[in-house]
């Protein structure tokens, strides 16, 4: 029987665990790119539904205002102050407000009954509102932007919309 070929080599196990320890960096690199990966989709798929609900909120607002507000409102300036004159569901008038405070977007309407839009971890770092007037109705436009925030992931994603108001009553 040959010494030589009794077991392995120091030479050869130490190949060996540069080998293993190579594949060990790369699984682990993946695996931490793909948990970001994660957490930056899920942060993504919280900003859209808050853009959306947000977004419904206020365009369905407009379209039952009779117009915006200009006393109330705080326009083309962020963060925007949105008043819209309205009625409520008795046709009483009344007054529906949008803003910002400490990062979350705002509902609050004429009896006081303050809603937040936007959950706690995705903040509103720009809202704009914009009106114009038509002569018999107002365009409101509304720029959106979003920061989405867990752990080390930060995502960002600005978002659209308008809307046109009811017939001003003449």
């Amino acid at each position: 029987m040959n010494k030589k070929n009794l077991g392995v080599s120091i030479l050869e196990t130490l190949v060996y665990l540069a080998i293993l320890a190579s594949v060990l960096v790369f699984t682990v690199n993946t695996l931490i790119s793909l948990n970001a990966s994660f957490t930056g989709i899920m942060i993504s798929n919280d900003m859209n539904l808050a853009a959306k609900t947000a977004l419904e909120r206020i365009t369905g607002e407009v379209r039952k205002a009779e117009r915006v507000d200009e006393t109330a409102s705080v326009l083309d300036v962020n963060p925007s102050v949105l008043a819209l004159a309205t009625t409520d569901d008795n046709e009483n008038p009344t007054t529906i407000l949008f803003s910002v405070e400490n990062g979350a977007l705002r509902v609050t309407s004429a009896g006081g009954d303050t809603r937040i839009l936007t959950t706690g971890d995705i903040i509103v770092t720009n809202f704009t509102a914009h009106r114009i007037d038509t002569g018999r109705s107002n365009v409101v436009t509304i720029l959106l932007e979003l920061n989405g925030i867990r752990g080390k992931t930060t995502v960002s994603d600005t978002f659209h919309t308008a809307a046109v108001t009811r017939n001003q009553p003449r």
